[in-house]
Formats: C-alpha cells, structure tokens, sequence
C-alpha cells in the first residue's frame, strides 16, 4: 500500500467507499423491510383495535336492547366490512368455529366452516386463528394466502383479536412479499444512485488526479530545482485549495530561502570585512595595551619613590613641628623676661619720678634758704657789727643755699634724663614684648601648620599609597587585557576564515536577479 502513487489510492478509496456503500445499503434494505413490515403491523393492529371498538360498540347498543343481538352482529360485520387501509387491505371476521361469519373480498367463505381450510404448507390458518385468541386473546400468524383479484397463494402475516361477547375473531394481514418488493426497489433506486454517484466520483477523481499531477509535478519540480541550489524558479499557485495554500508556502519558503541566501552572503561579505578590521584593530589595540601596561609599570615605581619622598617629609614636618614647639617654649619664656623687664622698667620709672619731686622739694627748700639768708644778710647789716658774724653766716648759709640748689638742678637734669632714658628703655621693652607676643603667636601659627602639614603628608602617603596599589591592579588588568586582545585578535582571524567558508557553502546557490 505504501508504494501506490497517489491517484491509484484515491480510485481505491473511491472504489471502497462504493463498496462500503452497497454493504450498507444490503444492511440497511434487510432492516428496511423489517421497519417497514413493523410499521404496516403496527397500522394493521390499529385498524383490527378500531374494527374491535366497532363491534363492541354494536354488543353494547344490543345488550341494551336498542338493537336485537342478530341485526347488532349484522350491522358490526357490515360496518368492519367496509373499513379500508394502505390500499387494499381489509379485515375479516370468523367465529371460533371456525366458521366465516363476514369476508369482504371473497364473500362466497361467508357461512362456511374453515376448519379443514389449509394454505398450500398444509396450515389450518383459521384453526390457528383460534388457537392463538384462546391461547393469548389477541396475536401474530404466519400462512399463505392469495391477494384480491389472484389465485396463487402469497405469504401474508395477520394479526387476529377475539371478541369474547360474541365469539368473534376479528383479523387482517399484510402481504410481506408487498413489503419485500418495495424494500428491493428503494435498494436498487438507492444502489442505482450509488452507482451514479460512484461513476461521478470516479470522473472527478480523474479530473482532481491531472490536476494535483500538474500541480505537485510543478512543486516536484520547484522543490528539486531548490534541493539543487537554483533558487530562481517559479510556478503559480492557482487555485486558494489545500494544494494551493501548500504551492504558496512552497514559494514563501523558496522567497525566504533566497532572501535568507542572500543575507548571509552579505553578512559574510561584512563578517569578513569587519573580521579583518577587528584583527587589525586587536593588533593595534594590543601593542597600545602592552605599552600602556609598561607605562603603568614606570608609573607605579614613580609612585612608590612619591611614597618615600611623602613618607620623608612626613618626617620632617613632623620634626619642624617639634622644633617649632621647641621655639614657641622659648618665645613663651623670653616673653616672660620681657614682661619683668618691662616691670622693672615701670618701677624704675615711678622710683626717679619720685626722686624728682624729691629734688624739686630740695630746690624749694633751697630757694627758701637762699631767700632766708639773703633776708639775713639784711638783717645783718642793719645791725651792724654786732650782726657781722650773722651776716658772714647767712652768706654762708645762702651760698650753700645756692650751691645745693645749683646741686638740686643738676640732680634734676640727671634724674630727668634718666627717666628719659628709662621711659624710652620702657617703651623699647614694651615693643620687644609686644614682638616676643608676636613671635609667639607666629611660632604656634607655624607649629599648627606644621602639624596641619604632617597630618596631609600622613594622609597623602596614604593616598599615594592606594593610588599605587591602584595602578598596580591596574597593571594587571592591563596586562590581561592584553592577553584578551590577543584572544580577540585569534578569534577575529578565526571568525574571518569561517566567513570566508560560509560564503563558499552559499555560492553553491542560484537565486533571482532581483536579488543579486
């Protein structure tokens, strides 16, 4: 089955189907006929229950004395004789005789005894009538009979029902050869429309095989031309059918296949292109690298020769500091002696200026002696010679008078000057206080920026220190890089070779001008 082309399996499938179809169509006349035999039983029991309804209606009028039992029984056959269904079919009455008591197709059985009456199988039919209202009141038989208006028996199935208040069996039947021969005709109606059906199922198929043999030759085609590489054929895709829609994938596959071709053919061409400028710019980027990475390394000895000239002035800073702690102790001192100094000097001062309101005391004095002596001496002359000796005194007097005021004045200059002197030696020592005080607060102002300047160099060494860690960190990640760049180059020249191998397995493909 696997090796059958494709039209040879739809015309198998076409040719199963008509089989199967007149399998079913077997199946289904057989159970057709028993439908349709059950659906005419079932309108005959009906009818044998409405002729039943009948006579039991007349039994009543007569049984209430509106009619005489006779002319009651003679009306219900009467009016049953007349009932008619599907056609041709009546229904009988017979008592259980059995006697005829009313047929309306064969009315010369009427008063007969039918109890040696036998259809051509040897069947007392009307004694199995009876047996079966004894034995069940109502029931099916089975017998042959002939149809109105014929003389050859046919099989007939009937249904009979008793009548218990007058001993009647009420019957009709169907001929199943009826339901037979209409059965068979449906079957060869619908076989024949099979058959046609099955004909024009083989034609179409015909029709849809050269069709989906066109179509699927020119995909055969298409998908081989593609297998070889040749990318720029084309074929229709007709109709919007499933072989349509699949001729349409096929060319959208075909479309994307050389669109695709196309891209790696210019993605190689720049693969290749930016492989090259890769590789070349790894080079240069390495041999950058590589002299970065020995400039990091002077850079990092220069570094470390910064951290010892920090560390040393560290050093020194902090020994200037010392010393200038050492000069701020001393300025302190001298600052102390000039202020003593200067409190000499101020005592000195009070001391002359007192001894010279002394002298001006000893010159008042002086004064006053003189003008005593001189008073004297007046006094002295007018008395004559007995004041001689007072007179010599008193000029005795005033010239010691004189002299110790000539001493006072003399006194006065040099205790002048001295207070001169020694208010400028004040003010002198005052300035050199004031400078010492000066010294001092520029001592401790050096001595604060000295220690300010050993803490930064302490912070600077510390820095510089990191800073050179850094760039030695650095000059490892550089040199690495480096090792990376070279990796980058070799995978460049690597990627380079495979672009130039991809272009060579895509070459192999023809694709339309309008994407050349």
């Amino acid at each position: 089955m696997g090796k059958l082309m494709l039209a040879t399996r739809l015309r198998l499938a076409v040719v199963l189907v008509l089989m199967a179809f007149v399998l079913v169509i077997g199946l289904l006349s057989s159970r057709a006929a028993d439908s349709l035999l059950s659906v005419k039983m079932t309108t005959t029991v009906e009818q044998v229950k409405a002729a039943e309804k009948i006579a039991r209606s007349y039994a009543d009028k007569a049984r209430a004395g509106a009619l005489g039992e006779a002319e009651a029984k003679a009306a219900a056959a009467a009016e049953i004789g007349k009932i008619r269904y599907s056609g041709n079919e009546y229904i009988w009455i017979n008592d259980m005789g059995p006697r005829m008591v009313m047929h309306p197709i064969k009315p010369e059985l009427n008063g007969q005894d039918l109890g040696s009456n036998k259809d051509p199988k040897g069947k007392l039919l009307f004694v199995e009538f009876v047996k079966t209202v004894r034995a069940e009141g109502a029931g099916y038989v089975n017998y042959l009979w002939p149809k109105p208006g014929a003389s050859e028996p046919e099989p007939k199935r009937s249904y009979v029902m008793g009548f218990e208040p007058w001993g009647w069996v009420l019957g009709s039947g169907v001929y199943v050869d009826d339901v037979a021969a209409v059965s068979r005709r449906d079957a060869i109606f619908t076989l024949g429309l099979v058959v046609v059906a099955g004909v024009a199922a083989l034609l179409g198929v015909e029709v849809f095989v050269r069709s989906l043999r066109r179509r699927l030759g020119a995909m055969r085609d298409l998908m081989h031309a593609v297998a070889g590489g040749d990318l720029s054929g084309h074929i229709d895709a007709g109709q919007a059918d499933e072989i349509g829609q699949v001729l349409g994938e096929v060319l959208a596959m075909q479309r994307r296949l050389t669109e695709l071709v196309q891209g790696i053919r210019e993605a190689t061409a720049s693969i290749g292109t930016a492989s090259s400028e890769v590789a070349l710019g790894s080079q240069d980027l390495s041999t950058r690298t590589e002299q970065a990475a020995a400039n990091l390394q002077q850079t990092a000895a220069s570094m470390q020769e910064l951290v010892q000239q920090v560390r040393h002035s560290t050093e020194a800073a902090q020994q200037t500091n010392a010393l200038a702690d050492q000069a701020a102790g001393q300025a302190r001192q001298g600052a102390a002696v000039m202020s003593e100094v200067v409190s000499t000097m101020d005592g000195i001062s009070s001391a002359s200026r007192k001894i010279s309101d002394i002298i001006a005391v000893i010159d008042g004095v002086a004064f006053q002696t003189n003008i005593l002596a001189l008073n004297a001496a007046v006094e002295a002359a007018r008395a004559g010679d007995q004041g001689r000796g007072f007179a010599v005194v008193a000029s005795e007097v005033r010239s010691l008078a004189q002299r110790s005021a000539q001493a006072a004045k003399e006194i006065k200059s040099l205790i002048m000057d001295s207070v001169e002197r020694v208010n400028s030696g004040t003010q002198q020592v005052g300035r050199g206080g004031q400078s010492m005080d000066d010294i001092l607060h520029a001592v401790q102002r050096v001595s604060t920026t000295v220690n300010e300047i050993s803490e930064s160099s302490l912070g600077q060494a510390d820095g510089i220190a990191q800073v050179n860690q850094a760039v030695a960190n650095l000059d490892t990640m550089t040199q690495q890089n480096a090792a990376l760049v070279e990796q980058t180059a070799a995978a460049a020249e690597s990627l380079k070779q495979q672009a130039a191998s991809l272009t060579e397995l895509v070459s192999v493909f023809k694709i339309a001008p309008a994407y050349s």
